[in-house]
Parts: C-alpha cells; sequence; structure tokens
C-alpha cells in the first residue's frame, strides 16, 4: 500500500472528494494534514494545492518524495496541475459581454503574483487585461494587495472595503468573484446596502462547489468542471510519478467545461427592450427545437432586423449567441454526466447525435467523445464511447 499525504491550504471538497476516490481506487493510503506538514513526515507522495518549498523541505527525504503542487514550477522531483487561467477570464468576459454589460468588476483579497511558462497563476491578471481589450469598463477591489500568502485578512476590513466599493461603483455592473470564501462575504456587504442582484450588481463566481452557488443569498452563476479534472490529474499524476513513470518538466494545464447560469445573472443590460425580449426567449428556450426565426417573432422583430440588434449591442449574431447557449450545456453534460450523444442532443435542442456532434466539433475543434476523453476519467474501459 501507497503511503500519500494531501496537504491543502484551501480545503476545495470537489479536488478533495476526487483524491479520496482515485486513493481508493489505487490502493493508497491518503492522509489529509490541513494548511501545514508534520515535520519529519515520511511516505510516498504529497499532494498540495499552495504549500511553499519551504514547508515541503520538512518532509524526511524530500528530494526523492513525489510532490504534485498547483502553483510550484515543475521541476526534480516536482510536477505541477494548474488551471489556465487565460481561458478562464476569456470565459467569463465573454459570458459577461453576452449580457450587455459595459461595467464589469473583479473583488479578491489580493492580485497574486507569478506565471507558470507564461500563463499567469492568478485569474485577475488575464481577465482585467481582456477586459481592457474589450473596451469595457474595469473596476478592481482588493483588500489587502501585499497579503502574505498564508495571512488572514481583517474580517472589518474585508467589509469597509467591499461597502465602500460598491457604494462608488456604477450599475449595473457585472461582478466577477475570484474565491469562493468571499462570496458569501460579497453578499452580506450587498444586503446591508440593499443592492439588488442581479439588476444592480450580477455576480459570477470562479470555480465554486455547487454546493455553496447553489444555496447562497442568491442562487450564484458559477465556473463549473474545474474542480473535479484538478483533483483526478492531482492524483494521477503523482500515480504515474510513484510507478517511475518519467513526466515532462511543463505544467498540466486544466481548462473550465461551462458556466452554469443561476439567478445571480438573470439580467440583461441592453438598451433595446424588444432584443431583451429576443434574449430572455433565447435564455427560456434554448434547449428546444427553436431557431433564431422564433425568437425574433417572439420579440415582433424580423429576423434581419435581430441580427443588426445582436451585432450592435452583443458583438456577435442571433445563431451565435443561441449555439453557444447549447454548446455551454453541452460541454458541461459531456463532462459531468454519463448522457449519450442521443440524450444530449435531445436536451439541449438538437435533432440528432449527428447534428450535434457537427456543430461541436465546428466550435471546439474535437469530436464530443475527445472532449469528454479529455475531460473526464472513467474506471471502466470503454465508458467514453458514445451511442
Amino acid at each position: 500500500m501507497k503511503h500519500v499525504l494531501c496537504a491543502f491550504c484551501d480545503m476545495e471538497e470537489d479536488i478533495l472528494r476526487e483524491i479520496f476516490r482515485c486513493g481508493r481506487e489505487y490502493g493508497w493510503l491518503v492522509e489529509y494534514s490541513p494548511r501545514t506538514i508534520y515535520p519529519d513526515w515520511s511516505g510516498d507522495g504529497v499532494i498540495t494545492d499552495y504549500l511553499r518549498l519551504e514547508e515541503l523541505r520538512r518532509i524526511a527525504n524530500f528530494r526523492n518524495t513525489p510532490i504534485v503542487s498547483r502553483e510550484l514550477p515543475p521541476r526534480g522531483n516536482i510536477r505541477t496541475v494548474h488551471t489556465d487561467t487565460t481561458l478562464v477570464a476569456a470565459m467569463v468576459i465573454n459570458y459577461i459581454e453576452s449580457r450587455g454589460f459595459q461595467n464589469v468588476a473583479i473583488a479578491g483579497n489580493r492580485k497574486w503574483p507569478g506565471e507558470l511558462d507564461g500563463v499567469a497563476q492568478d485569474p485577475g491578471e488575464p481577465f482585467e487585461q481582456l477586459a481592457r481589450e474589450r473596451g469595457l469598463n474595469l473596476f478592481r477591489c482588493y483588500w489587502a494587495p501585499n497579503l502574505y500568502y498564508n495571512e488572514q485578512e481583517s474580517y472589518r476590513l474585508i467589509l469597509e472595503t467591499l461597502e465602500r466599493f460598491f457604494r462608488e461603483i456604477p450599475k449595473p455592473t457585472a461582478l466577477f468573484v475570484k474565491r469562493r470564501i468571499h462570496l458569501n462575504i460579497i453578499y452580506r456587504v450587498l444586503e446591508k446596502l440593499g443592492v439588488k442582484v442581479p439588476e444592480e450588481i450580477a455576480i459570477l463566481c470562479n470555480s465554486v462547489s455547487p454546493l455553496i452557488a447553489e444555496n447562497a443569498m442568491v442562487p450564484t452563476t458559477y465556473v463549473s468542471g474545474e474542480m473535479r479534472q484538478v483533483g483526478m490529474l492531482l492524483a494521477d499524476t503523482l500515480r504515474r510519478m510513484m510507478a517511475g513513470e518519467h513526466l515532462p518538466e511543463e505544467p498540466i494545464r486544466i481548462a473550465p467545461d461551462a458556466i452554469i447560469t443561476r439567478r445571480s445573472t438573470d439580467v440583461f443590460v441592453v438598451p433595446h427592450l424588444k432584443l431583451k425580449k429576443a434574449l430572455n426567449f433565447f435564455q427560456e428556450n434554448a434547449f428546444s427545437n427553436i431557431g433564431v426565426a422564433d425568437g425574433a417573432a417572439a420579440a415582433g422583430l424580423s429576423t434581419s432586423m435581430l441580427n443588426r440588434l445582436f451585432r450592435r449591442y452583443l458583438h456577435q449574431s442571433a445563431l451565435d449567441y443561441l449555439r453557444e447557449l447549447r454548446l455551454n450545456r453541452i460541454r458541461h453534460l459531456l463532462a459531468e454526466s454519463d448522457l449519450t450523444l442521443t440524450e444530449i442532443a435531445a436536451q439541449t435542442g438538437y435533432s440528432s447525435k449527428i447534428a450535434l456532434s457537427a456543430a461541436f466539433r465546428a466550435s471546439d475543434g474535437m469530436s464530443p467523445g475527445a472532449y469528454r476523453k479529455k475531460t473526464r476519467r472513467q474506471s471502466e474501459q470503454g465508458k467514453f464511447l458514445l451511442e
């Protein structure tokens, strides 16, 4: 039996659940040590998120113990599984723009420095850069910009800074919350100020557990799929290292699979009432067998006029908008369910699995089956095959 230490600063239950599931499958004895490592711990391997080298050096026989981290640069006995923050930022900005927002904001304790192979470790950096490139009005709230990585910030400071921030920024604004631990603190401040969600502040949270997102003060839109993938790849990378397999010294990149829409972003910020009617129609009926003409009819517009309005206010065609709603749902179902392509097609407005596959390949450059293999790991051989 292999003895594995799981030492995490941030207890993300979806990651830990996957690590422990893999541990049972691999025959590991997994020990959990929150926020630290016992001096002189010894075993066969370590999985960590954000522990620093000086802390990991407490391990007996440190240099010969395989270690998988979410942050440290890969080298020697260390390998890295890291979120592709550029993809996260692009997904979030695209979603915000699809709702018509011109004001965007980001909130967190600080913007953490550092890169891995040219990709920022903190999603705040690419989010801000992309917002500026798109010509959006960007507002930032970092309440502890000089915070050291294992320090605790003052709760009173968080509340006071957020209150001042939300009083000053224009409304409506779409807010990107970088870390799930701050989500309900933000709701506390908004509730105190009487700010309406989503009418005044629409909220999207990064990589939050569905448990937290669905049970927040307002059910909250969130980035889905990343945490489970992280847990699986952390465990699988350590398994390969402990088996003596040579792994390249490049970070393993994780991409989220979808944004799951909840009430916290259930608003469209467009000045044209008929366009807003069409957007609401698409949101409510996207997964039925409808087309652009149906949305135009529901809004009392011609198809050509609807497309002109879409391009003017949302910078895309109505068909592209409708297609992306469906594809976002398809990505989520491929990554998070065992539904066949025929079943997914029936749930997302496609007439057949052939039509779905063609649309998916045109958008993502791979088949649905290849996407499922990329984002999921099944224990039974052949479960990746779609009917």
